[in-house]
């Protein structure tokens, strides 16, 4: 069981011109084997969120607390590059993360590169793959320690469209296949429509906008009826959000005047 809960979470940077809040009081739960979505516009939070609960970043305050049936729960990070080594084979670059580097951790890089379809790359160098398969590397890694929460930071926003959606569609046998604990990091609504169980939605400013369930049957597709709506549904009420955003900036400016 693992399950991820963040209580009050702010981020405040200072700057030249003053501190800048980044993150306004954010609070939520994971449930155990879900898949969370955090949308949001550019400089809303989402990338220092997520490492926050990794804890490459500290919070300004508040806390997060992940565990596993009583005990802290394994992370796992994959990023929007796959940063492999280029000196070492993808066999070496799945190797390298492991605890410990044992026959049991040659079995576990073995079946991850299985699970992605490219155990006849283990030997090559990372420079002889596509961007996609790349990126499917840096998923066998994450998979193959084994992790109880796994942390994506828009893995797919740098490939091709097709690429990526045959990387969404792999990530999704993966997912129910393994039914990891997920927070998915991602700008692109079609993404999280198809991809979640949950999304929330964050605003300008750092703040929870919206939190919206997803009960739409997998596995799913882009392309589906259901998921188009669903998507359409959540672009306007970011719309809506943007008009108020920028009613209360022109009241505020009104007002200063």
């Amino acid at each position: 069981m693992a399950t991820v809960r963040v209580d009050c979470i702010n981020k405040v940077f200072n700057t030249p011109t003053g501190p800048q809040t980044v993150l306004d009081n954010i609070s939520f739960e994971v449930a155990d084997q879900s898949f969370l979505s955090l949308v949001g516009p550019s400089g809303c939070g989402k990338t220092t969120l997520l490492n926050i609960i990794s804890g490459i970043e500290t919070s300004t305050s508040g806390s997060v607390v992940m565990n596993e049936n009583g005990k802290a729960a394994k992370l796992a990070y994959v990023f929007q590059e796959p940063r492999l080594l280029p000196w070492r084979s993808v066999f070496d670059n799945l190797m390298y993360v492991q605890p410990v580097r044992n026959e049991a951790a040659r079995e576990r890089v073995n079946a991850a590169l299985t699970r992605v379809g490219l155990a006849h790359a283990a030997k090559k160098w990372p420079g002889q793959l596509s961007g996609g398969q790349q990126q499917r590397i840096g998923i066998a890694r994450a998979f193959s320690v084994e992790p109880d929460v796994l942390l994506m930071d828009e893995p797919f926003s740098h490939l091709d469209a097709i690429t990526a959606r045959g990387l969404r569609e792999h990530l999704q046998e993966l997912w129910a296949h393994t039914r990891k604990t997920v927070i998915f990091v991602t700008h692109d609504v079609s993404e999280a429509a198809e991809l979640s169980d949950r999304i929330l939605m964050l605003a300008p400013g750092g703040r929870i906008h919206e939190d919206i369930e997803v009960s739409l049957p997998r596995p799913r597709r882009a392309s589906d009826p259901e998921v188009a709506i669903l998507e359409a549904s959540v672009l306007r009420r970011f719309e809506d959000l943007e008009a108020s955003t920028k009613q209360e900036a022109a009241q505020h400016l009104a007002q200063s005047a």
